[in-house]
């Protein structure tokens, strides 16, 4: 079975285990619907944008710290994704561009 379809059937089950919050008020749901992206562009988007509020002027080091820490640690998620689902040529480009935006900031 490939990690596609191991990453689909376990969403399908956390679906199909959650149980409906019947006393959230309906106004404190998020209005911004989930991402239909596929998982390798999620963590991709995700990495970026940790990249890009590390290079923020008003960020502390110690919060740098931390998105630097989580953003390697992304990483290392989408590349051995990537690795295992037979794309080494995509892991090596998307880590090219991951260091290029890193140097850029």
């Amino acid at each position: 079975m490939g990690v596609f379809n191991l990453l689909t059937e376990t969403r399908i089950r956390e679906w199909q285990q959650r149980v409906p919050d019947t006393t959230q008020n309906m106004q404190e749901t998020p209005s911004v619907p989930l991402s239909d992206d596929p998982l390798e562009v999620q963590l991709f988007k995700e990495i970026l944008t940790l990249l890009d509020k590390d290079s923020d002027e008003q960020t502390d080091s110690a919060t740098r710290d931390e998105l630097r820490a989580k953003a390697g640690l992304l990483e290392t998620q989408l590349m051995v994704l990537l690795e295992q689902s037979g794309r080494p040529l995509a892991a090596r480009q998307l880590a090219a561009t991951i260091n290029t935006h890193r140097v850029q900031r």
